[in-house]
């Protein structure tokens, strides 16, 4: 606790610390009960059974230097209740086995969760987790010490530095329909994910991040081959499709015509409208080279 910023640093007092502190009506003797992290907020119990809460940290390690300079005794140089030699209390053979602030890792049934220790009474561990719940253990059993190993197995970088980074797009269905999102903050391995309807979610490391990420990639490639394709949408495509099997079946439709149209005619006629085709096609054939020309000269 020698720190007045909450940096990735900063030591919380251990549970028990002794404190003491000059009031309006003397001098008090306490000890540290609860740290909580989120809040930067300390609980002591005072001589008197009061319990104060206090967020100035420079306030609370002087608090904490009073205590070793006073050496365990009241004003009037009797012992207090609380044993300033030990940073620990000792509540009938009672042992804290971990500090205040210490991480623990657990496994529920959306991913793996990194939480703190709060506080600690009666051997029992109060931890809060990354989304500000809290749940109690008890610190005699194999679980909690298993919690705690788990998270020391973390490397640091990993709890401090994102797989993804702040702005990541993601994509995920819900019951009324596909939602768009990005990753907008992350603390102690916990994503949270703003939609486009304004919402906020909480993810961790896991398969459904992972899963919600891919599938905005997914999204993201298709948007980018339907662009590739003029920008036009599926309903677009298929009414272009159907415009284009229509103008083959009227241009089909009028060959038939004009070929029942032919056997009718005298060698003489059908010569005649030989040419007139001949010269519709020359005349079609010099239109399309002037486009091309001007065309060209646009670019």
């Amino acid at each position: 606790g020698d720190d007045d910023s909450m940096s990735d640093g900063y030591q919380p007092w251990k549970y028990g610390t002794p404190v003491s502190w000059e009031f309006d009506d003397g001098w008090y003797d306490g000890n540290i009960v609860e740290w909580k992290p989120s809040s930067k907020m300390y609980i002591i119990e005072w001589a008197d059974g009061e319990r104060n809460e206090y967020t100035d940290l420079d306030k609370v390690d002087q608090m904490v230097s009073n205590a070793v300079d006073d050496g365990g005794t009241d004003d009037d140089d009797t012992d207090d209740d609380f044993d300033d030699d030990d940073d620990v209390v000792d509540n009938d053979d009672d042992q804290q086995d971990y500090e205040i602030g210490t991480l623990v890792y657990k496994k529920f049934h959306d991913g793996w969760w990194l939480g703190t220790i709060v506080s600690y009474d009666d051997g029992q561990y109060t931890v809060q987790w990354a989304d500000d719940t809290t749940d109690t253990y008890d610190g005699d059993s194999d679980e909690f010490d298993q919690m705690v190993q788990d998270a020391a197995g973390i490397p640091s970088d990993m709890i401090d530095t994102p797989l993804y980074a702040i702005g990541t797009p993601v994509y995920k269905e819900f019951e009324d329909g596909w939602y768009r999102g990005t990753v907008e903050s992350y603390h102690q391995l916990m994503y949270t994910v703003l939609w486009e309807d304004g919402t906020k979610s909480n993810y961790v490391p896991g398969d459904e991040m992972d899963d919600i990420v891919d599938a905005a990639s997914a999204a993201s490639t298709l948007s980018f081959q339907q662009g590739q394709s003029g920008g036009m949408s599926t309903a677009a495509i298929l009414f272009l499709s159907i415009f284009l099997l229509i103008l083959a079946a009227v241009f089909a439709t009028f060959r038939v015509h004009r070929a029942r149209q032919r056997k009718t005619m005298t060698a003489q006629e059908v010569k005649e409208l030989d040419l007139e085709e001949n010269n519709d096609l020359n005349l079609q054939q010099e239109e399309e080279e002037q486009d091309g020309i001007h065309k060209g000269v646009l670019s």
